[in-house]
């Protein structure tokens, strides 16, 4: 059975239901958060004995600026704690969605109380490679400014997670992965200096 991940991203999209090639390391104009892509992937294959990351099978119902009716309809309505990730490092959009997903069947399969959540994840533009020459930190730089400029697109995704994540009670965890936390603290510098009122 298939892992659902929410996913909201600002990467430049250029095909929605491309997960390899639709989401290239481009980010979307800072302060046009109406350009973020929302939606919903699949992820099969996962399997936690054998560390098997699973690929994303399907994305649908994407939507530009806010998440589509369907998935706040199933996030408003699981019933579940949410678990938000935030990649790291040296991830492309499909190491973000389906890293999510694995964390997300990690946590589930420990058997413990509310660890069977639903997953959103956030998808910062990573370049997705790990050294490049001839300057073997240049990609670990690009993305650390990457994750950087990404705070005000993180705050609007925040923001429009904020009421779910209020509703019914339920408890929500962040994980933020490696160089995920440069993009987690912009968002918060974001939201305290114009954010709050979003």
């Amino acid at each position: 059975m298939p892992t659902t991940v929410y996913f909201a991203t600002n990467r430049q999209v250029t095909d929605p239901a491309d997960p390899i090639g639709g989401y290239p390391p481009v980010m979307v104009p800072p302060l046009s958060p109406d350009q973020m892509t929302y939606g919903t992937a699949f992820v099969d294959g996962i399997d936690i004995a054998t560390n098997a990351q699973g690929v994303v099978s399907q994305i649908a119902n994407t939507n530009k600026g806010s998440f589509p009716p369907q998935a706040l309809a199933d996030l408003s309505s699981s019933g579940r704690d949410i678990l938000v990730f935030i990649h790291g490092f040296d991830n492309t959009f499909t190491d973000a969605i389906t890293r999510a997903a694995f964390n997300r069947e990690w946590l589930a399969a420990s058997g413990q109380p509310a660890t069977d959540t639903t997953v959103v994840a956030f998808s910062w533009p990573s370049l997705g490679k790990l050294v490049s020459p001839p300057i073997l930190q240049g990609d670990y730089r690009a993305d650390q400014i990457m994750a950087r400029n990404s705070g005000i697109h993180l705050m609007s995704f925040l923001a429009a997670l904020s009421p779910i994540l209020r509703a019914n009670g339920r408890r929500s965890t962040l994980l933020a992965h490696s160089m995920g936390n440069f993009a987690l603290e912009s968002a918060v510098e974001n939201w305290f200096l114009h954010g709050n009122s979003r």
